[in-house]
């Protein structure tokens, strides 16, 4: 605006945005943007074929799966907070799933129950993850892939 030069966007481009409407603080610009453009909800895909690997033993499809009852069970409010299928494309191994919970899963899910580590400790993870009496995060299962994988296989074999 500032240039007077005309601007304006080929036919043979097309542009794609991302949203992440869990972030209800920019409420006033997703309104704004809702008038002017076309939405696609873009829900966890199970089914894509990276999900379906084992990772040592490990299905990336059903821990997906389960996280996301569980959070999607703690109510509508939860709907948009579901993990992600991105997180597993690239798991290839124990380590790399371990690496992913610690620094992008598990800070994710503590952002959105930090004001109830009990919930996130019994409802979402398990004690092998959380400490919801001292709000802290375990160091144990950061650091060692069997004491991990444990923690992993209580969180699938958990109804």
């Amino acid at each position: 605006p500032y240039t007077q030069k005309s601007f304006w966007v080929p036919k043979n481009l097309l542009i794609i945005g991302t949203m992440n409407t869990a972030d209800r603080s920019i409420a006033v610009i997703d309104t704004a943007l809702r008038r002017r453009f076309g939405f696609a909800e873009l829900m966890p895909n199970y089914e894509l074929d990276e999900l379906q690997e084992s990772v040592d033993g490990i299905s990336l499809k059903a821990l997906l799966e389960k996280l996301n009852d569980r959070i999607s069970a703690e109510g509508v409010q939860f709907r948009d907070k579901q993990i992600g299928h991105s997180y597993f494309m690239e798991v290839k191994d124990l380590e790399y799933l371990r690496i992913t919970f610690a620094i992008e899963i598990v800070p994710l899910l503590q952002d959105y129950f930090f004001h109830d580590y009990k919930k996130l400790e019994e409802k979402i993870l398990n004690s092998d993850f959380i400490d919801s009496s001292s709000y802290e995060i375990k160091k144990e299962w950061q650091k060692d892939d069997k004491i991990f994988k444990d923690a992993i296989n209580k969180i699938l074999d958990q109804v």
